[in-house]
């Protein structure tokens, strides 16, 4: 939902863009996950915590964007905004992802399938968790709330 509040102001393109290019991440991590099968969560344990902290430094900036629409950084120069906004929106899905494969790996070499059912079910509890945490900001707490396009910078 943030990432609407974010990315919409500049334009419904560099929106549109990002999405797609969330999607092609996905591969090209994967792609590099492949590639650099050696790394992992045994010889680099600090490695997932380094991803989850630059992730969440990066998300809260995007909240910071969210809740300046529709008047975010950036707004008269639309494609400077747009492209940062999107880029880090990127960089945040692609951290976050290359994480989720080592913890898999991890889990499958530790417990096997039942590990990786249960990293599952972790995940699908932190993504309905996070998607009620957003709708209380928006809904009860108006955090995110729609407003006129600001003339004023």
């Amino acid at each position: 939902m943030e990432i609407a509040y974010a990315l919409v102001p500049y334009s419904h393109d560099i929106y549109q863009k990002t999405i797609i290019s969330i999607e092609i991440s996905y591969l090209l991590v994967q792609i590099f996950c492949a590639i650099y099968s050696n790394i992992t969560i045994e010889r680099y344990p600090n490695l997932v915590h380094i991803f989850n902290i630059n992730g969440t430094i990066l998300i809260i900036y995007i909240f910071i964007i969210a809740k300046m629409s529709p008047c975010p950084p950036f707004i008269d120069n639309i494609l400077l905004g747009g492209l940062i906004s999107g880029l880090i929106y990127i960089i945040i899905n692609g951290l976050s992802h290359i994480a989720y494969i080592l913890l898999n790996i991890y889990f499958h070499k530790v417990s096997g399938e039942k590990g990786l059912f249960w990293s599952s079910v972790m995940v699908k509890c932190g993504i309905a968790s996070g998607a009620i945490i957003n709708y209380i900001l928006t809904v009860h707490f108006q955090l995110f709330k729609e407003r006129f396009p600001c003339h004023d910078y």
